[in-house]
């Protein structure tokens, strides 16, 4: 899953990790809704990017964890 959000991202995916957005997560999270994964799948994608932009926050590379806003689908 972290390969396809590193495609999702294309060329941005170099930059700083501080650019990465919500717009992105959600982005990428409707991305995968649209090929059909279903939303317990969809929400497991949300926790792992979460954790891991949690560690990038703990070592003070990111002010804001870009998944916090992201509301999972509770169906």
């Amino acid at each position: 899953m972290m390969t396809e959000f590193v495609a999702f991202l294309g060329h941005r995916a170099s930059l700083n990790i501080a650019t990465v957005t919500s717009k992105d997560i959600a982005g990428f999270r409707n991305h995968r809704e649209s090929l059909g994964l279903a939303p317990s799948t969809l929400n497991g994608d949300v926790t792992i990017l979460s954790a891991a932009f949690n560690a990038a926050l703990r070592q003070d590379h990111i002010r804001v964890n870009p998944c916090a806003q992201i509301e999972e689908d509770r169906t």
